[in-house]
């Protein structure tokens, strides 16, 4: 069921690559309380997808990892690679006041991502949220220890 809201939650997209389009969106679009008003991307050409998608009046940003939108409620980070999410990650965090942060890092063998995430003592911040779900399947130590043992 849709939430009526007055003030719909004002959302940014850090990455606009494949994951975002196909799992996010639909999920938003969904609703009638969320409002995407920016996205940052590498590329102009998915700037321009992400327009053609969103809408004209969605603000866009290209080469960054901070949507320098102050009124923003929420971000999303999706980014291709581990060190780019790090970074998108801690500069939100080092906001004075951060919006909520849902971070979905890319799939990896590595924990890297999720001892840094732990690194942060998220006590002060509003919602932190860092999803990482495939990267700590049981059956990914599993094959991680197979590949080590060869």
């Amino acid at each position: 069921m849709n939430s009526q809201s007055v003030n719909p939650l004002k959302v940014g997209l850090v990455g606009f690559g494949s994951w975002p389009r196909q799992a996010y969106l639909p999920a938003i679009k969904l609703r009638n309380d969320i409002e995407i008003i920016s996205v940052t991307a590498s590329s102009d050409k998915t700037l321009k997808l992400a327009k053609s998608i969103l809408g004209e009046s969605v603000k866009t940003y290209k080469e960054t990892l901070y949507l320098p939108d102050i009124s923003l409620d929420a971000v999303f980070i999706a980014l291709p690679n581990r060190q780019l999410t790090d970074e998108a990650l801690s500069s939100y965090l080092d906001l004075k006041a951060p919006p909520h942060i849902f971070v979905e890092p890319p799939f990896t063998l590595d924990t890297h991502l999720y001892h840094s995430s732990q690194s942060f003592d998220l006590s002060s911040y509003p919602i932190v949220h860092v999803d990482l779900e495939l990267t700590h399947l049981p059956i990914i130590e599993a094959i991680i220890k197979i590949i080590n043992e060869r």
